[in-house]
């Protein structure tokens, strides 16, 4: 056995002794690589999370002020009688409009913003989504059965309305009344009706087919498969009219399509007014027809009232007229068939008080017209 000297035993133990401190000193070194990188990764994932907050806090209250811009500009409109325009956004906007069908609340803003607008007391009919640089509104002001309260169109270019068959009355009377700068496509006679199947699709957000009952059948079971995203973009309004020359009360039948069905019926409503019809073609949707209805209902079942106050008052100041007066108020609050009673809600919409509505609004005016025509009176409205 080879012994070591003291001096040998000195040299190894302080060269083993230094491998020892090396070795301390370097994970000591490598621990705070490690820490560096930790809090490195900690710090610019921080900067990333940060800035892309930043970026959707942004985009967040860019839509917000959208809404608050088409909120100021759809109640602009309601306050100006009988207008057309075009809205011009200056870049895309995707708006959604939400409605529920059983009551009047009701809403819309630009899609993806935290916040949206009310229009629980406005009536508006408008598709329940336009994308689109640019709206198309037109504003009137419905009198039937009286001067009752503004309402608006809302669209756009992008969804084409195509019109079956121009000898129908139905037809007639919606292209008498719908904004001029609508994107219309008619279909003209019974042998291009014959061949529905063969419409292209041109590339139009929605496409939404318009006819009476009688000409439903042309489109009822036809396949639309060389269209694009169908059931995304296809739609069909139905109006039934009630008897008369002109298409002013009835139902309105809604339709969507289905990969696998084709049409199908998404719901049935009834109207009092062609004007109230066309907001049905407008929106070729159920919930927000049907909310926009008894929005106006609404207002009628409290102007009914009104009137009423005011017609008393005028019997008790004119005397020769207090007979044309009592006979005013049998029609507008008098009986069960009387049009605040009509205008009440009972839940479900009917083509029979509907009806009955457009009726009593016909009687009413003839009154109003022997009131004032006749006899020195002030008149209902």
């Amino acid at each position: 056995m080879v012994r070591r000297s003291f001096l040998e035993k000195g040299f190894l133990g302080k060269r083993y002794s230094g491998k020892r401190l090396l070795g301390k000193r370097g994970f000591a070194m490598q621990f705070n690589w490690i820490f560096v990188l930790i809090a490195g990764a900690v710090i610019i994932g921080f900067f990333f999370s940060l800035i892309n907050n930043l970026i959707h806090s942004d985009d967040a209250g860019t839509k917000v002020r959208a809404t608050q811009e088409i909120d100021a500009l759809l109640k602009i409109n309601l306050a100006s009688e009988n207008t057309q325009k075009i809205a011009d956004f200056g870049s895309k906007l995707s708006i959604v409009f939400f409605a529920d069908r059983e009551t009047t609340y009701s809403e819309y803003s630009a899609k993806g913003s935290p916040r949206t607008a009310r229009y629980d007391f406005n009536v508006i009919f408008s598709p329940n989504q336009l994308d689109a640089d640019e709206l198309l509104i037109q504003t009137f002001t419905l009198d039937t059965p009286f001067r009752s309260m503004p309402v608006v169109y809302a669209t756009n270019r992008e969804i084409e309305y195509v019109f079956l068959n121009m000898s129908s009355r139905v037809i007639q009377t919606i292209l008498a009344f719908v904004p001029a700068n609508l994107t219309k496509k008619m279909i003209w006679e019974e042998e291009q009706l014959a061949f529905m199947e063969n419409y292209p699709d041109r590339n139009y957000d929605r496409t939404v087919f318009v006819t009476d009952d009688i000409n439903f059948n042309y489109i009822a079971g036809v396949r639309f498969d060389s269209f694009s995203r169908p059931a995304e973009r296809l739609f069909v309004v139905v109006i039934t009219p009630g008897p008369g020359a002109i298409a002013s009360y009835g139902n309105i039948s809604f339709y969507r399509y289905t990969q696998d069905e084709g049409f199908v019926l998404n719901g049935t409503s009834p109207y009092f007014d062609h004007r109230l019809m066309i907001g049905g073609v407008i929106s070729h949707d159920r919930n927000i027809f049907e909310n926009n209805m008894r929005k106006v209902l609404k207002r009628i079942n409290l102007l009914s009232g009104l009137y009423d106050r005011r017609i008393r008052r005028y019997a008790g100041e004119f005397e020769q007229c207090t007979q044309l007066y009592v006979n005013v108020l049998d029609t507008l609050t008098g009986s069960s068939g009387s049009i605040k009673s009509l205008s009440e809600d009972r839940g479900e919409l009917t083509y029979e008080d509907m009806s009955l509505i457009f009726a009593a609004s016909n009687e009413l005016k003839q009154k109003n017209s022997a009131i004032v025509g006749g006899r020195d009176c002030p008149g209902i409205y």
